[in-house]
């Protein structure tokens, strides 16, 4: 089972879902592409949680569906024991609702500017791909969903 987590980072906060477990990687008709579109225009604590519960309610049907709030911290910064400690997801969905770009430091110690309305998709703390409002979600071919596992395999 692939897993899923998603984040929203507000001004304020660092929003989380519960973790998702079926089928989040990111490939035509799998749960983590119609995720990753019903992420597409949230700007806001009350768009996350109506597009997460209504994902929910299509995909999963978790009854006892949670989000969790913490401070938002001036940055992300994955390394393989936080990552591990605090995510432990296959996948992280980050979107980001800031009003300013935000910094993520993925665990090759690669940083991204994340964008105001762009979800950053991370594989295991490796950076993995973007989603805009406007474009649809990418998908990976096969040779490229191996070079991420070969160097997640190499950490």
């Amino acid at each position: 089972m692939t897993r899923g987590i998603g984040v929203l980072l507000t001004d304020n906060w660092l929003v989380r879902t519960q973790e998702y477990n079926g089928d989040m990687y990111l490939d035509n008709s799998s749960n983590g592409y119609y995720f990753a579109e019903a992420l597409r225009n949230v700007n806001d604590f009350n768009s996350f949680h109506y597009a997460v519960n209504g994902f929910n309610q299509d995909f999963f049907g978790y009854s006892d569906f949670s989000l969790f709030r913490s401070a938002l911290p001036s940055q992300l910064a994955f390394t393989q024991y936080s990552y591990i400690s605090r995510w432990f997801s296959d996948f992280l969905f980050i979107r980001n609702a800031t009003d300013k770009p935000y910094t993520i430091v993925d665990i090759n110690n690669e940083a991204l500017f994340l964008e105001k309305g762009i979800t950053a998709i991370y594989y295991f703390g490796s950076f993995y791909g973007t989603v805009n409002d406007s474009e649809p979600p990418f998908c990976l071919n096969r040779k490229q969903k191996e070079n991420y596992i070969n160097n997640l395999q190499k950490i």
